[in-house]
């Protein structure tokens, strides 16, 4: 995969929006234009997101909340909503602290989109799965699955209304060999694969903490940034879920955190932060920025 360009967000004017924060993942339906982002209070995020002990209830009044951006920059919120024991349709019942995201589109029924979650909730990780049909506002809930191979879940990658792949950013959740872990940069992290009939396995391991996860438009490649290499590697699934290593792009001075693909032209666009030293040496200094690859086939090699 070669490296073409790269664009520092700093020189774009930010805008500030009340309900838009603390946003870990945003999608784009490339056949209507909608943007949907998984967003939450800052505070709140802080006290749950990957805790060191156990987790914190402090800010528990805050919510997760889905939002819709149309073309006129319009933001609306979708409600979080479950059946209940007698079909009506209530608020989700459920912890909704959600991390990375994604949406699968049924070319059998255009009008509903599967979003899944990697929900962060009190009992353990999870990825909670929801329904949306276009035109209406609200998500619903369908089903939230566990494992013990979801050991640290980031982000989620959809296959189908009931599969998908999840990077375990490291081995551990919490306490002191999660902070060796990520200090050190170990090469502990995985990919699991949840398949259609609902089982789970190890699709790949030995990466130095997965984080964003994307798939090609024909979903033959699959593309995940790995922020303690750092690089964005390349996979082709197999039948039986598991994943082929192809190649790698490995960055200098880049730390990859988010991906995504761009469907028309199927370029790979990665979200992370530039870490530059000071001239006298010491500390780093980081910024916001996003890379752009090209969805080639290559060896590794390096990207400056």
């Amino acid at each position: 995969m070669s490296h073409l360009s790269m664009s520092v967000l700093a020189l774009f004017q930010p805008v500030e929006l009340d309900e838009v924060q603390g946003c870990e993942a945003i999608r784009t339906d490339p056949r209507t234009g909608l943007v949907y982002m998984a967003c939450g209070n800052r505070k709140a995020r802080t006290r749950w997101l990957h805790p060191n002990s156990e987790y914190n209830q402090e800010f528990e009044q805050y919510k997760d909340h889905v939002l819709v951006v149309d073309e006129k920059d319009s933001i609306r919120s979708l409600d979080v909503l479950e059946r209940d024991s007698g079909g009506a349709l209530v608020p989700f019942g459920q912890d909704f602290r959600v991390h990375g995201f994604d949406i699968y589109w049924d070319d059998l029924d255009p009008e509903e989109l599967t979003f899944m979650f990697v929900n962060h909730q009190q009992s353990g990780p999870a990825v909670s799965i929801f329904t949306h049909r276009l035109g209406t506002s609200h998500i619903q809930h369908v089903e939230t699955v566990r494992s013990p191979l979801l050991q640290s879940p980031n982000d989620v990658l959809a296959v189908s209304r009931r599969a998908f792949y999840v990077t375990n950013d490291l081995r551990h959740l919490r306490g002191r060999l999660r902070k060796l872990e990520e200090f050190l940069g170990m090469p502990w992290g995985s990919v699991v694969h949840r398949g259609h009939e609902g089982v789970f396995s190890t699709a790949y391991s030995g990466l130095a903490y997965p984080n964003g996860i994307a798939a090609s438009p024909d979903r033959s490649l699959v593309y995940i940034a790995c922020s303690s290499e750092p690089s964005v590697s390349i996979f082709r699934p197999g039948n039986d879920g598991t994943l082929e290593f192809v190649g790698k792009t490995v960055f200098r001075a880049f730390v990859p955190d988010n991906i995504s693909v761009d469907a028309p032209t199927g370029q790979v666009l990665v979200a992370g932060k530039l870490s530059r030293p000071f001239p006298t040496g010491g500390a780093s200094v980081q910024y916001n920025a996003m890379q752009c690859c090209c969805p080639c086939l290559s060896s590794a090699r390096v990207a400056s």
